[in-house]
């Protein structure tokens, strides 16, 4: 029989799960208090440890000694072995260490061959554990080549009844790929393809008139306005746009819903903004009276935010919310979710990184373009890090 598994309270968050042995040895050892509230996933209370230590509650006989040479934990709760860059986020975000990702598993999926049946199976409520995503492929792949294959017609035959398609595909593949990556990612999420297409389109236009309408406050608005203050007026307005249209989806309420909701706000923004940038371009000629479109500058802005969609908003106001809802444990959400010293400790990092992206400054050791788009790989790391904190604290939160 398995062991029985216990999570522990530092009076902000459930951490674990550790067996009670292990538990006992971190409290011999001075790492926990042996006052700390523990309980197994289906308890419907915290108990104090001391008070299960002395019940001798474990599947193999009592626990008579948490001597740490004795017991040879193997997984100390508090113990901190990861590198530096780690643990420096660990600590600026308070979550529990991530663990890695199957890539191996998630790779072989990818160039499996599946059938229909398996693609709607992908999207049904799984188990608690992360997913295996591979249909996000399917649809980054056919949105790329259908992409290329209107850019190419465009101005083979310079048939301007093109562009809209040019303009769909070139907005709309590669974060939807992502999106799709994380639905099936979070697993057992409750968002149903209602919301997720909700979230896209009415989350999307709420965001980007409330970052214009937030950019015209007096406040905001004394100040020159430069792409890096764009950091914190746009992720205040997704973070409200997901909390618009979802207010009334009270069993959307675990923090994998969170991350699905916020990934298709930050989506529906993307696809937005850059469907603006390239409408500014195909305008151009018009606006300022030259003779043909710029190609090369449309292009490479087209790739460049196409490449880079997957670190940014997608996963910035995935992070935002999915942290809202880590906080909230379930409950409504109200003002003290959004005032929650652990919720603002996240939503500054993500304005951060934001703001960063937006700069001109590169990686210091890196020189030139190397530097630059460094920069961009960097804050992604870190944004989607972050990200698996919160999908593992998911995992291991503790049912009422």
């Amino acid at each position: 029989m398995t062991e029985k598994l216990y999570y522990y309270s530092d009076g902000e968050r459930a951490l674990g799960p550790n067996t009670l042995v292990e538990l006992a040895t971190a409290a011999g050892s001075g790492d926990v208090s042996s006052d700390i509230l523990v309980a197994a996933r289906g308890d419907s209370e915290w108990r104090p440890l001391s008070s299960l230590i002395a019940c001798g509650a474990t599947t193999h006989g009592e626990v008579r000694s948490v001597n740490p040479r004795a017991s040879g934990a193997r997984n100390s709760p508090q113990r901190n072995d990861r590198g530096s860059i780690f643990s420096f986020i660990d600590s600026l975000t308070g979550l529990p260490r991530t663990k890695n990702l199957a890539w191996s598993k998630i790779f072989l999926a990818i160039f499996r061959v599946h059938s229909d049946d398996d693609a709607a199976q992908a999207f049904s409520p799984q188990s608690d554990s992360i997913g295996t995503p591979w249909v996000f492929s399917r649809i980054l792949i056919w949105g790329l080549l259908a992409g290329a294959l209107f850019y190419w017609a465009l101005f083979e035959f310079e048939n301007t009844k093109l562009i809209p398609g040019l303009l769909f595909f070139s907005c709309v593949t590669i974060p939807f790929a992502t999106v799709t990556f994380l639905i099936e990612l979070c697993g057992s999420s409750r968002v149903s393809g209602y919301h997720v297409a909700k979230a896209l389109t009415v989350g999307g236009v709420i965001s980007i008139v409330m970052s214009l309408f937030l950019g015209e406050l007096p406040i905001i608005a004394d100040f020159a306005f430069t792409p890096t203050i764009a950091g914190p007026v746009e992720e205040t307005a997704k973070l409200l746009a997901v909390i618009v249209i979802s207010r009334a989806w009270t069993n959307a309420n675990r923090v994998r819903d969170g991350i699905v909701l916020g990934a298709a706000v930050g989506a529906g923004f993307a696809v937005l903004e850059t469907a603006g940038y390239i409408f500014d371009f195909f305008l151009s000629p018009i606006l300022y009276e030259t003779e043909q479109f710029d190609v090369s500058t449309l292009t490479s802005t087209t790739v460049l935010r196409a490449v880079l969609s997957p670190f940014a908003h997608v996963i910035w106001t995935a992070i935002t919310a999915g942290c809202l809802w880590h906080v909230a444990q379930g409950r409504k959400l109200s003002f003290d979710c959004v005032s929650d010293s652990r919720f603002l400790r996240i939503f500054g990092l993500v304005v951060c990184l934001h703001m960063l992206w937006n700069s001109s400054f590169g990686i210091p050791m890196l020189e030139g373009l190397a530097g630059y788009f460094g920069k961009f790989l960097l804050i992604g790391f870190v944004g989607w890090y972050v990200l698996l904190q919160l999908l593992q604290a998911d995992s291991e939160s503790v049912p009422n």
